[in-house]
């Protein structure tokens, strides 16, 4: 980008910052806006040093059944950013689900996997758990839906997903898909809820991811259908919102992701707009485009 171009871009939020403060009754006196060329002396003075973005170092540890995953491990506070980071390089740096060796006893298995859940205390997240909210449906399924982690409803009830979103999500699956809600998979990346409203930290991602993956390597679906954007950002590594999101197809260990709006979500939208909205539009197209993906 060039400085003229930085300039003007920063003339502009301070016009629109200014408008804004005046409609609020905010007064300013003897306001003078920057000239262009003390703004580029500002973008001059920025260091590459300051501009880069920080790199996760990557760790690996061993799984049961002989697997191995990486876990990035960041020795800065987290971010956002490192977050995200996070998300890719336990996708990306991972070998593809098809490449590990199949498990025979599924039940068995996975059953081992809830009782390692059930021990697990890596971070304090376990503190807020009330009932073990580990995931549910048939474990030959070829579509798994995935959340980011239960709500305070589902901890309770010891289901990934509940109330009027699980009625919703029903619906979708058996008159948007034809088939019953018990021949699909529901889970969290996360298995206990977090105690506030916002992503969860890099060290709460790293101590759950790996049973989220020990679970796709039982299940191997052929697509996952993220729940809403914190699940779909983390899973894709883009940090977009998920109106940009959804539509696409990514790939996640070499399984298709499809990211959709959150059937909570939609519900609250459509109880807010009173009647049918876009985003219901929306979610039934990607059903839809989910079905012929399940098809090929």
């Amino acid at each position: 980008m060039k400085k003229q171009s930085i300039a003007r871009s920063l003339i502009y939020a301070i016009k629109s910052r200014l408008e804004l403060d005046k409609s609020l009754g905010v007064n300013y006196v003897n306001i003078k806006l920057p000239k262009k060329k003390d703004l580029n002396k500002i973008h001059n003075s920025i260091t590459e040093e300051k501009k880069e973005r920080i790199k996760p170092k990557l760790n690996l540890y061993s799984t049961i059944e002989g697997e191995e995953s990486t876990s990035p491990s960041f020795n800065k506070k987290p971010t956002e950013e490192n977050i995200f980071a996070l998300s890719i390089a336990a996708g990306i740096n991972l070998p593809k689900i098809s490449t590990l060796p199949k498990i025979e006893n599924k039940k068995e298995y996975i059953e081992k996997i809830k009782e390692e859940v059930a021990k697990c205390n890596k971070c304090e997240l376990c503190q807020n758990r009330t009932k073990l909210v580990f995931g549910e449906g048939d474990l030959n399924t070829d579509l798994v839906f995935v959340g980011l982690a239960p709500k305070h409803h589902e901890d309770a009830q010891g289901l990934p997903i509940a109330g009027k979103a699980r009625t919703f999500l029903t619906a979708m699956v058996e008159k948007g898909m034809n088939r019953p809600l018990s021949s699909i998979y529901i889970c969290n990346l996360l298995k206990c809820r977090t105690n506030r409203n916002i992503l969860p930290t890099v060290s709460e991602i790293e101590s759950c991811i790996d049973f989220f993956h020990k679970q796709l390597n039982v299940i191997r679906p052929k697509l996952i259908i993220a729940l809403g954007r914190d699940a779909s950002q983390i899973l894709t590594g883009e940090k977009l919102s998920i109106r940009t999101l959804r539509g696409k197809i990514y790939q996640y260990r070499g399984i298709s992701i499809m990211p959709i709006y959150h059937p909570e979500f939609l519900v609250l939208n459509r109880e807010r707009k009173g009647g049918i909205t876009e985003e219901d539009r929306y979610t039934w197209n990607d059903i839809k485009n989910a079905l012929t993906i399940l098809q090929k």
